[in-house]
């Protein structure tokens, strides 16, 4: 009995090249002196609270909560959306190329200022797509905007979109390790029956 092989055919170019990639808003604040001011009400309250001045403690929240309100007139938002890794390679071949890595006689990698600056700059336009002003203007994000945030926004929006750089990175494939496992222990039987 000899039976007929009828192989299915797949193509994995085809379903690699359509997939889309997750994207995540940051609320991102440029003004730093409210932000300064914010935390040095929180850290006063706090120590109003504790030394149970509660009248002053009063007013200070007051202040505080006006403060935090204010903050949604000067809220941004910025749109990031995953990569394909071909990409985050070839903006890492591209600083590698432009921006060598030297080492000192010991074999250790010396610090590249401009090869970190041009990787940070190339990612950060890789990743973002839009920035959504206070009043709801939407702008598409161009190389002009990525260069303006790394040279004047805070140390805070610098920080918030390298780590939601890596969350998107990473978050995809910490999903996938939970379902994973879920999946795996939901197939087993119970011992119990």
């Amino acid at each position: 009995m000899s039976e007929e092989l009828s192989p299915k055919t797949f193509d994995l170019v085809g379903m690699l090249s359509g997939r889309d990639y997750p994207t995540q808003d940051i609320e991102v604040y440029f003004d730093e002196v409210l932000g300064f001011s914010i935390e040095k009400l929180k850290n006063m309250l706090r120590s109003l609270e504790i030394l149970d001045k509660k009248d002053e403690a009063k007013k200070v929240s007051s202040e505080l909560e006006a403060l935090v309100k204010k903050t949604e007139s000067s809220k941004f938002v910025i749109t990031l959306k995953g990569i394909p890794e071909k990409v985050r390679r070839s903006i890492l071949d591209k600083v590698q190329e432009n921006h060598p890595e030297k080492f000192d006689m010991l074999g250790r990698p010396l610090p590249n200022p401009k090869g970190d600056e041009a990787y940070t700059l190339a990612m950060w336009g890789a990743y973002a797509q839009t920035l959504t002003t206070p009043d709801g203007t939407q702008v598409v994000m161009g190389e002009q905007d990525v260069r303006a945030i790394y040279d004047d926004a805070p140390p805070a929006v610098h920080s918030q979109l390298t780590k939601s750089i890596e969350s998107l990175r990473e978050d995809a494939v910490k999903g996938f390790e939970y379902a994973a496992q879920e999946a795996d222990f939901l197939s087993h039987a119970s011992p119990e029956g």
